[in-house]
């Protein structure tokens, strides 16, 4: 059994194909099995976004200290 979270409201399609291996014992015709499934969109949690909302703009102000400090060694 397969438990998947879905952060958006969008309904998903997920797909099954099953083929046979030339040397299996058992032989059957290939299969593909998909279903439509309609998911509620779930909250992502308050940490994910802490993290999310901390990673981003600290990249951001390393990346342009970075650049300011480059930019005074090359002038």
């Amino acid at each position: 059994m397969l438990e998947q979270q879905f952060f958006d409201s969008a309904p998903h399609n997920p797909e099954v194909n099953v083929s046979l291996q030339p040397q299996a014992k058992d032989q059957f015709l290939p299969l593909k099995i998909f279903k439509r499934i309609e998911v509620a969109e779930v909250a992502p949690l308050l940490s994910i976004w802490l993290i999310v909302l901390t990673d981003f703009p600290s990249l951001l102000i390393l990346g342009l200290l970075f650049g300011l400090g480059l930019k005074k060694k090359l002038i």
